[in-house]
């Protein structure tokens, strides 16, 4: 069953497989046959894996109730963040963007950090965590890469 954006009104906002709301591929199923299966295959696994609102249903959230009005004077944010209803004077950012404006990479986890893309290969190795350690909080490691304009490249799947 398709619906409408009639129906489905979303404020503008990007649809988002990964929403707390979303159920997951294979809900509702007696015979683990998908039951919702997404424009994009790779969209999958997304479906249904919140372990909270994601940052649009946030958006969604404040815009419909109009939290976003609250602030007299509005502030520029950066990489699609928006001001925040209750600290007028910063962003809310999208994961893995941070600072006031949403400037700068995210703090991580102990792990993460800033690099440039040359003409070389380059390997990065990274670790999470300490092996045989159980943390039950999320954690969270931010990569920046970095790339001259010659060298830009965008990878897709």
């Amino acid at each position: 069953m398709r619906t409408s954006q009639k129906d489905n009104y979303n404020y503008g906002l990007p649809y988002d497989y990964g929403s707390v709301m979303h159920y997951s591929k294979k809900a509702f199923t007696s015979n683990s046959d998908l039951t919702i299966i997404p424009r994009k295959s790779l969209y999958e696994d997304t479906m249904g894996s919140g372990t909270g609102p994601t940052f649009i249903d946030l958006l969604m959230m404040n815009t419909h109730y109009k939290c976003l009005d609250h602030c007299k004077n509005s502030i520029k944010c950066m990489n699609n963040g928006y001001q925040h209803p209750k600290d007028c004077y910063r962003c809310l950012c999208p994961s893995g963007y941070g600072g006031r404006y949403c400037e700068r990479r995210a703090e991580s986890s102990g792990c993460g950090g800033d690099l440039r893309a040359t003409s070389e290969w380059q390997t990065l190795n990274a670790q999470m965590g300490n092996y045989g350690t159980y943390n039950d909080e999320m954690s969270y490691c931010y990569w920046w890469i970095q790339a001259i304009l010659p060298y830009l490249h965008f990878l897709s799947t």
